[in-house]
């Protein structure tokens, strides 16, 4: 049972080293975490209920995961690619697309939750 327990905590520890290394080394990533703590910030002020914290939270981290899929895809093709490519960069475009996409979701779905607090 504790070699099965030490198994998980080590492979947590990965994705917990990734995180770190992500938010103190990625500039996009670091830009959308503070964003992300912004808005919590403007939560906490208007006193968001629970339903719209479990939102707000879920956008936010759908925002940052979207952010760091984005940054593995662009050190992919920075890797395979370490000229320029006309491939790597249809590739980039299109992964910063979909953050893109997700960040105006996220703000669609933030601006109908704030309009109740500031109409």
């Amino acid at each position: 049972m504790k070699s099965f327990l030490k198994k998980i905590i080590h492979k947590f520890s990965y994705a917990f080293q990734g995180l770190i290394h992500g938010l103190m080394h990625d500039r996009s990533i670091q830009i959308q975490a503070v964003i992300g703590f912004v808005v919590i910030c403007i939560g906490f002020y208007f006193h968001f209920c629970i339903q719209e914290w479990v939102i707000v939270v879920s956008m936010i981290l759908l925002v940052i995961a979207s952010e760091f899929a984005n940054s593995v895809i662009e050190e992919i093709c920075d890797t395979l690619y370490p000229d320029y490519d006309e491939r790597a960069k249809k590739i980039k475009d299109y992964a910063a697309a979909f953050v893109l996409l997700v960040s105006f979701i996220a703000a669609i779905v933030g601006i109908y939750i704030l309009k109740g607090y500031i109409v």
